[in-house]
């Protein structure tokens, strides 16, 4: 964790600067992520560490408002990149760790009870290991009634048509011990009309998201695993709106065409994994966390996830190197954009290649659903996806 305290804040323009330190609080906490190594090179030991430091506070002072240059909420975060040496001075050799010999051939993917898991995006499964993944997608909401100006209550003018959706996903998760493991995450959507009526209306809408956290593992039987996950996400959402903007100019209240966003949230969870028979297991994930809502006007709120997949391995049965997921999650607090309720149902079907032990390559076909605020209708899209993940 890091502490820091706020010694002068200026907001700088042309020819001209204002003191702004009346619009930010003194004091911030962040907390800070580490990833590091250590090599030996004869007795001294080269140490290389990465960390990322996240502000968990809103250090906008609710009078700022008034300064409309400024956003309604600000916090810090950054990179280190730091190096050293270790010499030793004296006393015993310090024992060097057994490396972990991999054997050729050897069984990767996630396992246990005699049935190889087919992993997936949507509910997370408990295995401690380390992998790489890269996801990316395309879907669509066809046939959208959008209405195009809504004043005082009344729609001037009503449109219909299409909503395209493009996700890119990577996640990198490292076993640092037997039974614990760091992960972390980058996730782009982006959302836009597919026409000039539908863009007029819908904006376009691109948002990241920055996720870190731990993974532990709290029981393993032979066919049972149950962990325990904690995580933090920083994520950031940039809207171009013209329905919203030409709404707020005719009501007589400050406008903006592009609105951006930063919303933090932090949960932790249970994932729990059972393999049945070599030909079938399943997953379940239960999460729970507290943050900022994407809508500005929303106050932070609590947020839970409930998910489940059935699994199948088909290279048990026979000879075809297929494994197939069919899966759903509910998320009664969603990332996306300021136009989503609160509630998200979500399914998925997966088609996968597992013919090797340490790839795996995908096919995602996922539905949505979702009550949008701007359109008062509910939304539904398909989606289809390439996944692939390789463990080491």
């Amino acid at each position: 964790m890091d502490i820091a305290y706020a010694v002068n804040a200026t907001l700088e323009g042309e020819n001209e600067s204002e003191d702004v330190a009346d619009a930010f609080k003194e004091w911030d906490v962040a907390a800070d992520f580490a990833f590091g190594v250590m090599l030996p090179i004869g007795k001294p030991r080269v140490t290389i560490e990465a960390r990322y430091a996240q502000s968990i506070l809103n250090i906008n002072e609710q009078q700022q408002q008034e300064i409309a240059e400024l956003p309604l909420r600000s916090r810090s975060s950054g990179f280190q990149l730091t190096a050293g040496v270790l010499y030793p001075l004296g006393g015993p050799p310090v024992p060097r760790s057994a490396a972990r010999e991999s054997v050729p051939g050897e069984l990767k993917r996630p396992h246990i009870g005699g049935h190889t898991f087919t992993p997936n995006n949507i509910v997370r499964d408990p295995f401690i290991n380390s992998f790489v993944r890269n996801s990316l997608g395309l879907g669509q909401a066809v046939d959208v009634e959008i209405p195009l100006l809504d004043v005082d209550t009344v729609d001037l003018v009503g449109l219909r048509g299409d909503l395209l959706f493009a996700f890119l996903d990577f996640e990198y998760q490292g076993q640092v011990r037997d039974w614990l493991a760091a992960r972390g995450e980058f996730r782009v959507l982006g959302r836009l009309g597919t026409d000039i009526g539908a863009l007029l209306a819908n904006g376009v809408t691109g948002a990241t998201a920055f996720e870190l956290g731990w993974l532990a593992r709290l029981f393993q039987s032979e066919s049972t695993l149950l962990s325990a996950d904690i995580e933090i996400s920083n994520n950031s959402t940039t809207a171009v709106n013209l329905k919203d903007f030409l709404e707020d100019v005719i009501e007589g209240v400050p406008a903006r065409l592009v609105r951006s966003t930063p919303s933090l949230r932090g949960g932790a969870g249970l994932r729990f994994a059972w393999g049945a028979s070599p030909f079938f297991g399943l997953t379940a994930l239960g999460h729970g966390g507290y943050g900022e809502s994407v809508d500005k006007d929303e106050k932070d709120k609590a947020f839970f996830q409930l998910g489940g997949t059935l699994d199948f391995d088909f290279s048990a049965i026979s000879a075809v190197p297929i494994g197939v997921t069919l899966g759903g999650r509910f998320d009664s607090f969603p990332e996306g954009g300021e136009d989503l309720s609160n509630d998200l149902l979500t399914g998925l079907v997966r088609i996968a290649y597992n013919g090797r032990p340490d790839f795996l390559i995908a096919l995602d076909i996922t539905f949505e659903q979702f009550e949008s605020k701007s359109m008062d209708q509910t939304v539904r899209f398909g989606s289809t996806g390439i996944s692939m993940r390789y463990y080491f």
